[in-house]
């Protein structure tokens, strides 16, 4: 569940005030009930002594009240209409409550100093009707203030977040190569703390992006240099030796091997690098495939393999260096995982809108163990553990980062009839690049 600090300042500041204001109802309540009770059996005092004093009373029907005075011999002298002959308290003295007819009644019984008996009664039920209406017209404007406090709150809580969000879009809109310090006007007290930590951290970010776009430069000239040098060194040693030296032999396809591993960690670099996310343009994706396979046909025509192009004519929104080593990992793993005299076929499909590249070779296929596991740096499709197939698994690597950045989606399967392997890579036609995706 993901937490919101608006929605949990709204519920709780809400959920604070109405149980406040519940807790000051109820005493409400109470101290009403208490003050309606205490003012109803004055009433009932004052009855008392009127009726004390002999004064006349207004003997029509009630149904709310009622009054006796008995003599001392206990006979009904006078009394309300409807009222029973005998006492309907127990003719102590004093408050006391009774039920009368399946009415619950309040009495005070009294006693004159001739020795009368006087009860008045009034029904609870009254005070209950009088502290309720009270109660009522009390709380309904505060419950119908309580829609309206909500939304007040709310807006007062949502206004003083408005920082956050200020903060939140800019950091949306801004490109991936844009690290430059966050400026906000009247940043609150509260939110300068993150404001300073997050311009650090952007600070550190594009250093950190400097640095390594000096090492690629640096290793771009300082690995390739000495490696072409031993090259030559070996071919002039190989020259005063035997040319078939298996010594020699050896320490050329270590060369060879070493030099593909440092081309492939230069471009696994640019393909992954932050630039390639400003740079898209539109790309003929049948072009770009002649050009690789122009590139690679010497590698082919040696290994005397077949290669052919067909397909639509499909335009699409990506980068050009990236797609065309994407490709080119594809084309080449075919050709150097197949046999001589294989079959490599190149496939373009339009679908609505997007474009299937299908890369089909006969070679031998790669096991269902590791076709999981192909896109992981550093493994290969083979079970040979010596092969001395030139590569050091990172070439899928790279086929897999480039159709990330692309929001792209590739898959691996078996050729026709089980035989070889299909390589299918599906792009959007005006794809966009994935922000998410990073160099790690």
């Amino acid at each position: 569940m993901i937490l919101s600090i608006r929605r949990f300042l709204i519920l709780v500041s809400l959920a604070a005030t109405v149980v406040v204001i519940f807790i000051a109802s109820f005493q409400g309540y109470r101290a009403g009930t208490l003050a309606t009770q205490s003012l109803l059996d004055q009433q009932l005092v004052e009855k008392s002594q009127l009726l004390r004093s002999e004064a006349t009373l207004e003997t029509s029907e009630s149904v709310n009240q009622l009054f006796q005075i008995f003599d001392r011999d206990g006979q009904l002298v006078r009394g309300s209409p409807g009222a029973p002959k005998t006492p309907i308290s127990s003719g102590s003295d004093g408050f006391i409550d009774v039920s009368h007819d399946g009415i619950l009644w309040r009495t005070l019984s009294t006693k004159t100093p001739s020795g009368e008996l006087i009860v008045v009664a009034e029904r609870r039920a009254l005070q209950f009707e009088i502290v309720e209406e009270v109660v009522t017209q009390t709380l309904l404007p505060i419950g119908i203030g309580i829609p309206i406090l909500a939304v007040l709150i709310g807006t007062i809580i949502t206004f003083g977040l408005r920082h956050l969000r200020l903060v939140e879009k800019e950091l949306r809109a801004r490109s991936s190569q844009n690290l430059q310090a966050l400026t906000l006007d009247a940043v609150p007290l509260e939110l300068q703390p993150l404001l300073d930590t997050t311009n650090s951290l952007l600070d550190r970010l594009e250093a950190a992006f400097e640095r390594e776009r000096r090492f690629a430069g640096d290793a771009a000239h300082e690995l390739r240099t000495p490696v072409s040098a031993l090259k030559i060194d070996v071919f002039n040693l190989g020259k005063k030796l035997a040319p078939d030296d298996p010594d020699i032999r050896a320490i050329e396809q270590n060369l060879d091997r070493m030099g593909h591993i440092i081309e492939q960690l230069l471009m696994l670099y640019r393909a992954s690098s932050e630039q390639i996310k400003s740079q898209f343009q539109e790309i003929q994706i049948n072009r770009l495939c002649q050009e690789v396979i122009t590139d690679l046909y010497p590698l082919i025509q040696a290994r005397q393999q077949q290669i052919s192009l067909e397909g639509d004519e499909v335009v699409v929104n990506g980068h050009s260096y990236a797609l065309s080593a994407l490709i080119k990992n594809i084309v080449d793993n075919a050709s150097k995982y197949s046999p001589r005299g294989a079959t490599i076929e190149v496939r373009i499909l339009r679908q609505g809108q997007s474009v299937t590249v299908d890369v089909i070779d006969s070679g031998p296929g790669i096991p269902d163990r590791l076709k999981e596991r192909v896109a992981h740096r550093f493994v290969r499709g083979t079970d040979v553990a010596h092969t001395k197939i030139p590569g050091c698994g990172l070439g899928l690597s790279i086929v897999d980062l480039v159709a990330k950045l692309h929001q792209g989606t590739w898959a691996l399967a078996d050729g026709p009839n089980g035989l070889g392997t299909k390589v299918s890579l599906s792009l959007a036609l005006q794809g966009k690049p994935d922000e998410s995706v990073s160099m790690a």
